[in-house]
C-alpha cells in the first residue's frame, strides 16, 4: 500500500505545534507497519524557509518526503512547484490524506485525487471548530468553506477526527451529507526511563501561549491553592506571555508561576516527570498530545469538556474533566494536590490505558485498515 500524505509545513518547523509532530510520528509508525509512505509539503517556517533541499527527495526515517517552495500568498502555503509533485506522485498513490483545511496544499491535493480518481482522506486537525472560526479570519474562514472546503470535504472518501469532540463541532457546522467521520485518536510516544520523582505541589501546562488555551483561567485557579507551583512550558505563538506575567502579579501569585518557553520533547518528559498533575484548560482542542503524553508518564491529568481527549481520560479513569468558567477549575486540581494515593492511582490507570491503547504503532494499525476500507481491491499491493 502507497499512501501521499500532504501536509502544509513539515519537521523541523516545530513551532506549528502538536500537528506537525503528530503527522510525522503518524507517517512513521505507518511505514512501520507496511506502509510506503510519501510526504508532500513545503518548506516553510513561520516567515522563513527551513534549511531542507527543495529540488529532490529526501528520507526521514523511511518516511520519504519532498519539500516544495511557497509563492504568493503565503499565508496560505501556496506553491506551484507542490502542484507539480501532485501530479507526479498521486497517480502512483493508493489513496490521498491530506492533513488541514482552509489552506491551499489541501484544496490541490483534493483536486489531483479527484483527477486521478484516488481515495481522500481530509483531517482538518481541530480546525473545523465554529468557535475558532469566529475568533479568527471568520468572514474568510466562511468564504473558503463555502466556496471550497465545503466541497473537498463531500467528496473525500472520509474525513478523519482524533475525537468525538472533534467530531461533534464538525457536525454542528452544518455542513451537509458528509462522508465517513472516523475518529483515530492521536498516538502517543512512551516516555524515557527516568528516575526523577513528582515534586508536590507542581501544576505543569503544556502548549501554545495563545488564548484559546485558556491559560487566564488557570492562573484564576492557582490563586486559590496556596501550595501549587506552576510551571507553563510552550511558545509564545500570540505574544501573550508579558499579559500573563502581568496577571499573575496582579494576582500575587507572580512568585509561583514559571514561564519557560519553547522546550525539546526531552525536556517536556522531565517536566512530566517532576510534576504532580498536568492541566489543559483549553476552549477548543481537536484531541490534545500533551494529556496522552502525560497518561503515558503516568502523571494525572485534569482538562476541560472541551478538550477532546477529555473522553480517553475519563474512560482510562486517568484524571479529572472540570470546568474551567467557574471554580470546578481549581477544585478538580486541588482534589487531586490534595489526595497523593489517589493521584497516583490515575497515573498509574493512565499509564495502562496509553500504553495500550495509544501507542503510534496501535494508532497506525487501525489507519491502515481506514485506508484499506477506501481502496479499490484491483489497487492494492
Amino acid at each position: 500500500m502507497r499512501a501521499l500524505h500532504v501536509v502544509p509545513t513539515w519537521w523541523p518547523a516545530t513551532r506549528y505545534g502538536g500537528t506537525i509532530v503528530s503527522t510525522r510520528a503518524l507517517c512513521h509508525a505507518l511505514v512501520r507497519c507496511g506502509v510506503a509512505v510519501e510526504v508532500a509539503t513545503t518548506s516553510v517556517d513561520g516567515s522563513v524557509d527551513s534549511a531542507v533541499p527543495v529540488d529532490r527527495s529526501m528520507d526521514d526515517g523511511g518516511v520519504v518526503v519532498r519539500y516544495c517552495r511557497c509563492g504568493t500568498p503565503r499565508r496560505i502555503y501556496r506553491s506551484p512547484p507542490m502542484r507539480r509533485v501532485l501530479r507526479e506522485q498521486v497517480p502512483l498513490a493508493h489513496i490521498v490524506h491530506a492533513h488541514s483545511v482552509f489552506l491551499w496544499p489541501t484544496w490541490a491535493a483534493a483536486g489531483a485525487a479527484r483527477r486521478f480518481a484516488r481515495p481522500l482522506v481530509i483531517s482538518p486537525r481541530g480546525m473545523l471548530v465554529q468557535s475558532l472560526i469566529d475568533a479568527r479570519s471568520r468572514l474568510a474562514k466562511t468564504l473558503w468553506i463555502a466556496l471550497i472546503e465545503r466541497h473537498n470535504l463531500r467528496q473525500a472518501a472520509a474525513i478523519h477526527v482524533t475525537s468525538v469532540h472533534e467530531r461533534d463541532a464538525l457536525l454542528a457546522l452544518g455542513l451537509g451529507t458528509l462522508p465517513p467521520l472516523v475518529v483515530i485518536p492521536n498516538g502517543v510516544a512512551l516516555p524515557p526511563a527516568t528516575s526523577v520523582h513528582s515534586q508536590p505541589g507542581r501544576v505543569l501546562f503544556v502548549g501554545r501561549l495563545s488564548a484559546e488555551k485558556r491559560i487566564d483561567r488557570l492562573l484564576l485557579a492557582i490563586v486559590g491553592i496556596p501550595a501549587a507551583q506552576l510551571e507553563i512550558i510552550g511558545p509564545d505563538t500570540d505574544k501573550l506571555q508579558p499579559v500573563l506575567q502581568a496577571r499573575a502579579a496582579e494576582l500575587g501569585i507572580a512568585h509561583r508561576v514559571v514561564f519557560r518557553g519553547l522546550c525539546d520533547q526531552a525536556e517536556v518528559w522531565d517536566a512530566l516527570a517532576r510534576c504532580t498533575v498536568l492541566v489543559l484548560p483549553s476552549r477548543s482542542e481537536n484531541f490534545g498530545n500533551v494529556v496522552a503524553e502525560a497518561m503515558a508518564a503516568g502523571r494525572p491529568v485534569v482538562v476541560t469538556p472541551e478538550v477532546g481527549a477529555a473522553a480517553i481520560v475519563l474512560a482510562a479513569g486517568a484524571g479529572l474533566v472540570a470546568s474551567a468558567d467557574d471554580g470546578s477549575l481549581a477544585a478538580a486540581i486541588a482534589r487531586v494536590l490534595g489526595d497523593p494515593t489517589a493521584a497516583q492511582a490515575l497515573g498509574q490507570r493512565g499509564a495502562v490505558y496509553a500504553r495500550r491503547e495509544l501507542s503510534w504503532d496501535a494508532v497506525a494499525i487501525r489507519m491502515r485498515e481506514m485506508y484499506a476500507e477506501f481502496i479499490r481491491p484491483a489497487a492494492r499491493r
